[in-house]
């Protein structure tokens, strides 16, 4: 199956503090793959408002990620 320009978030297992996400996942846009984190709002929230808010990050390899480190340091 393709998935690309899909996604799914579920509920996190994980999660310790009220600033942590209520749902995490992953998707797939364009052929690049992103990690998902949504929250639920709050009660209270204005009538209308959305439900979930989301924050949506690129994902890295190791590689990548120690590369840009590497890239940074001065030696």
């Amino acid at each position: 199956m393709d998935n690309t320009n899909r996604g799914a978030i579920w509920p996190n297992k994980d999660k310790e503090t009220d600033n942590h996400p209520d749902f995490k996942g992953q998707i797939n846009v364009e052929g690049k793959e992103f990690w998902v984190s949504a929250w639920k709002k709050k009660a209270g929230a204005k009538p209308g408002s959305p439900s979930l808010s989301f924050s949506i990050k690129p994902k890295e390899t190791l590689r990548q990620a120690v590369d840009q480190l590497n890239n940074k340091i001065a030696f």
